[in-house]
């Protein structure tokens, strides 16, 4: 496929799909979260203070990683 191809069969997809093409990117920045596993020596040391400066920072979805017993 070439450029000029690929271009045409886009716009083409945009007439074909206009909800596609309005749809708003809030939905999909509204669901971005964050990695406990990346906080894992802060979480460590202060489970609860972490998790609210993480809420804090705006953060309301998280994936969770294995904590240790005595924290959890």
């Amino acid at each position: 496929m070439n450029r000029r191809s690929f271009i045409q069969q886009s716009t083409g997809m945009l007439f074909i799909c206009p909800s596609i093409a309005a749809k708003p990117q809030s939905d999909y920045l509204n669901n971005i979260g964050i990695q406990l596993y990346s906080l894992r020596k802060p979480i460590n040391e202060n489970l609860k203070q972490t998790i609210d400066e993480v809420a804090r920072m705006g953060y309301k979805q998280v994936e969770p990683y294995d904590f240790p017993s005595s924290k959890s």
